[in-house]
């Protein structure tokens, strides 16, 4: 943001507070962006994708509920290719895996070349999930080695006895 600090102090505030800073832009109601997102999602049905990310996301969800069964891995839970992993500290999967003991894995599987997300920027204190938004065009080969990628590690950044 770029204000004078008597316009910033304004929007400086606590997360749970209405005043907080937060990324905004002026472009999302532009008759442009909505003529070109309504070709875009034209395009996704001419290519047939949504059904493409519907049969992926099922053997996505299928690889990814247990890796090894390792007992870290709780509910994998999702839509077509939008997935969210969660991580347990225990077997039963109730309890969630503390943000430390988790953390690593994401940077695990970004040195190994795959990027994943955390839900530690849109859930305060519930960062124990891992979440895949991969390419709608993503291949077997490349499913595979994110599958065996987030799987290698999970059982590398959390022992199976924490």
């Amino acid at each position: 943001m770029i204000a004078t600090p008597h316009v910033f102090e304004v929007f400086d505030g606590e997360p749970d507070e209405v005043r907080h800073r937060r990324h905004v832009n002026t472009h999302a109601a532009h008759p442009v962006a909505t003529v070109v997102g309504l070709r875009n999602v034209a395009a996704m049905e001419r290519e047939e994708l949504f059904g493409w990310a519907a049969k992926v996301g099922d053997t996505l969800r299928a690889r990814s509920r247990s890796p090894e069964d390792h007992p870290h891995v709780g509910d994998v839970l999702g839509r077509g290719e939008l997935l969210g992993i969660g991580l347990v500290a225990e077997e039963t999967g109730k309890t969630p895996l503390e943000v430390a003991s988790g953390a690593p894995v994401a940077g695990r599987c970004a040195r190994d070349g795959v990027i994943i997300g955390k839900t530690t920027s849109t859930t305060p204190h519930d960062g124990n999930v891992r979440i895949l938004a991969p390419p709608l065009v993503l291949c077997d080969h490349e499913w595979d080695l994110l599958t065996t990628t987030l799987g290698r590690a999970i059982r590398r950044e959390c022992p199976a006895s924490l």
